[in-house]
């Protein structure tokens, strides 16, 4: 665990807890959050809550994924597609947004903060040593209690265990490439005064 007073960092806290609930006793240069606005209803109510506790002129950055209408791959990957099919849905059932990434913007606008600067990035690749295959995997097995709770698919129609290795199999032999899902990223400051 990367450890910032070890490091010289004095400056540096790192807090966990339930974002809804963390009491914040004091304010904050930075505001950061990696995967978090994905999973809650009202991101913009959340901003609008930590916006209290940034200093003017502080910087609040956010990254979420972007699950998009559905894969980019060439050719076409089934087993992608049904996969990415069951994790959208599920963020819809649970009346999440799974455009979240590209949502950011209006998030921001919506919390009273100035239009953000905003970046894209999707890892991209194919052929037998791409770590996509993996990454792929380790997502829907994060999701696949939410998947089956939601009644999305079973844990057998999803197939987890193996779901690397046959999409590796159907990814290589068709000598395609397909991106994961997409990292949006997007920062701004609070107004002075």
């Amino acid at each position: 665990m990367y450890r910032p007073c070890a490091r010289g960092l004095d400056q540096v806290s790192f807090r966990s807890g339930d974002i809804n609930a963390i009491e914040l006793e004091r304010d904050f240069d930075a505001i950061v959050g990696r995967l978090v606005l994905i999973y809650l209803p009202d991101p913009a109510a959340l901003a609008r809550r930590l916006l209290d506790h940034l200093k003017p002129g502080g910087i609040i950055a956010f990254q979420d994924l972007d699950w998009g209408e559905g894969p980019i791959a060439i050719p076409p990957s089934p087993l992608l597609e049904q996969a990415w099919g069951y994790v959208k849905e599920m963020f819809q059932r649970a009346g999440l947004n799974n455009r979240m990434g590209m949502s950011l913007h209006h998030t921001f606008v919506a919390a009273g903060l100035p239009d953000p600067r905003m970046s894209l990035f999707a890892p991209v690749g194919g052929g037998a040593d791409f770590d996509g295959y993996d990454y792929m995997a380790s997502g829907l097995r994060s999701n696949l209690p939410h998947i089956v709770k939601l009644g999305v698919a079973t844990e057998e129609e999803v197939g987890v265990d193996g779901f690397a290795d046959r999409l590796r199999a159907e990814v290589a032999a068709a000598q395609g490439v397909f991106a994961l899902p997409t990292f949006v990223g997007a920062w701004s400051r609070k107004h002075v005064g």
